[in-house]
């Protein structure tokens, strides 16, 4: 008998032995972490697999190890054609942590199952502002900042798509007190915590990755409530396109979903920044000094005026295989290819106006290098629309230039 025939018969007696096992596939799966390692360790290579874990032992026990290795991985490969549910639990999201430095791995790049509106927090601690946001129809990410104590929150969520995301967390480790496991929404999440920084990870049964990350914040039970408050975004369907943008500027790019926008239009390397959320839980973040109150067709916005006039660019510089090219305006076409190049304006050339609409309780933000009455057209001839969801933007197209500013 050759390997050949030996394998075949290893394989149908395998089917035999486990045909109730494969009738009752579709139950659900409950692997622990430890094991999913092991097993992709030994769908990586199971015979060198077989061939450690067979070190120790005599050479008889050695190739009974190895045959029911393969036994194994026949069985778990037929678990997999037949069920989704145990696919996912084998070939989800992975962590593995290097220095510093945890990366999250997903081998499949699937796409999620019921993809919904977006995802996010429905509570913050008090004093926490808005700062930054990247929203889209199932990921993205929102940044949050307290003033006072100057501690930082990061929420993000990624789909199976995007493959691989890697963050830092000083010390981190998967043993000893910087790691340890806990309970939030029913998932067993992973909480790394070092001094000044603490990171929850975990993934739900559709194949999404959740990292809240928090920095110069020690209140870890706190993390754990806003962990357990992460939902998708059931509210109002509502939506605004701008009616009106000043002459000169052109789009950049749009970032829509969890009832929020951004939108980002670009002239001369200078960005014009508009957001908005439906049912905030936090403020935007407001410049430093006193704003002024402008009306905007009965509602009430505050406008925060630059403190230097913007100055005129011819463009800016782009470095493209190596040689540096000038940009016309807020674009460059390279091999038929327009790139688009932006920075946003210094603080002292930015005016700034937010206001909220109180019928549908949502609040926006405007920022540019551009006055009052600039800011208060655009305001007045925003149109409300229907939500209309688009794909995430591949921002690998937009090229920040040499001399527009850094990130």
């Amino acid at each position: 008998m050759d390997e050949q025939m030996l394998r075949r018969a290893l394989m149908e007696a395998n089917l035999e032995r486990f045909r109730d096992v494969l009738e009752r596939a579709d139950r659900d799966w409950n692997w622990s972490p430890r094991y999913l390692r092991q097993r992709m360790r030994l769908l990586a290579d199971p015979f060198g697999w077989a061939k450690r874990m067979a070190r120790p032992v005599w050479k008889r026990a050695a190739r009974t190890a190895a045959c029911a290795a393969l036994a194994c991985l026949v069985t778990l490969g037929g678990l997999m054609a037949v069920s989704p549910t145990v696919r996912a639990a084998v070939l989800g999201w992975l962590h593995q942590v290097q220095e510093d430095l945890v990366t999250f791995i997903n081998p499949e790049r699937t796409a999620a199952e019921d993809a919904p509106g977006g995802w996010r927090l429905s509570e913050v601690p008090e004093g926490f502002v808005l700062t930054d946001l990247s929203p889209k129809e199932s990921s993205g990410y929102w940044r949050y900042y307290e003033p006072e104590t100057g501690a930082r929150l990061w929420f993000a969520v990624y789909t199976p798509e995007a493959g691989e995301v890697t963050t830092n967390v000083d010390g981190a480790s998967d043993a000893g007190e910087g790691h340890t496991t806990v309970d939030v929404q029913g998932y067993e999440v992973d909480l790394f915590q070092s001094e000044g920084t603490i990171l929850l990870t975990w993934q739900n049964e559709a194949g999404y990755l959740f990292l809240l990350r928090a920095t110069d914040f020690d209140d870890t039970e706190a993390l754990l409530s806003m962990a357990e408050g992460v939902e998708p975004y059931e509210g109002p369907g509502v939506a605004w396109e701008m009616g009106w943008v000043p002459e000169g500027y052109e789009p950049m790019y749009r970032d829509e979903g969890a009832g929020a926008v951004q939108q980002v239009w670009v002239k001369d390397g200078t960005t014009l920044t508009w957001q908005y959320v439906t049912d905030p839980i936090c403020p935007f973040e407001t410049p430093e000094g006193e704003p002024e109150e402008i009306d905007l067709k009965g509602a009430t916005g505050w406008y925060w005026a630059a403190e230097e006039e913007p100055e005129e660019s011819d463009g800016p510089t782009i470095t493209v295989n190596g040689e540096e090219v000038q940009a016309e305006g807020s674009s460059v076409t390279v091999g038929g290819i327009i790139i688009s190049s932006g920075s946003s304006p210094s603080a002292e050339e930015t005016g700034t106006l937010i206001w909220t609409d109180p019928e549908t309780n949502t609040t926006f933000f405007l920022e540019g290098a551009l006055d009052r009455f600039d800011l208060r057209d655009m305001a007045t001839f925003m149109e409300e629309t229907e939500p209309q969801l688009s794909s995430p933007t591949k921002r690998a197209q937009s090229i920040t230039g040499t001399a527009g500013g850094g990130d």
